[in-house]
């Protein structure tokens, strides 16, 4: 009984490996768009299709030691500037030191929404430093979706 459940218990873990997909490299190229914040600076292509709009890049930390807890979301937004369609999150699972990229990508779905022109970039992290401790920051910008 233990030999089986042994050899079952490493069938799973080989298999689970199996499931994971690393993240794109990193080529500027591929990744024109660029925003650069006071902090973060995001690098980020769209590809539309039928009914949805993916929103997929990389963000660098410029300034700070190391950033945690890092999420980035979205929202389509109207002519008028108003939300539409559901918000979409990409948790990024790794701590950010200075000078590192991470991945991210926001699958929108537009849903019959035929006028959403810009998203609406949301991102908070934590701030990690020895003397403050750890501090939320927010931060947002629009872009458009040509």
């Amino acid at each position: 009984m233990r030999t089986f459940a042994i050899a079952a218990a490493l069938c799973f873990l080989m298999l689970s490996a199996c499931a994971y997909t690393p993240p794109p490299r990193f080529d500027q190229t591929t990744y024109p768009r660029v925003y650069q914040g006071f902090d973060l600076t995001f690098f980020w292509r769209t590809v539309r299709s039928l009914d949805t709009v993916t929103i997929s890049g990389f963000l660098k930390n410029r300034i700070h030691n190391k950033i945690t807890d890092v999420d980035v979301s979205a929202v389509l937004l109207n002519p008028a500037g108003e939300q539409v369609g559901e918000e979409a999150v990409s948790f990024v699972l790794q701590d950010v030191a200075m000078d590192e990229l991470a991945y991210f990508s926001l699958p929108l779905h537009l849903g019959g929404i035929g006028n959403a022109e810009k998203a609406r970039i949301y991102y908070r992290y934590n701030l990690v430093e020895r003397e403050s401790g750890v501090l939320p920051q927010y931060h947002n910008f629009v872009i458009p979706l040509d």
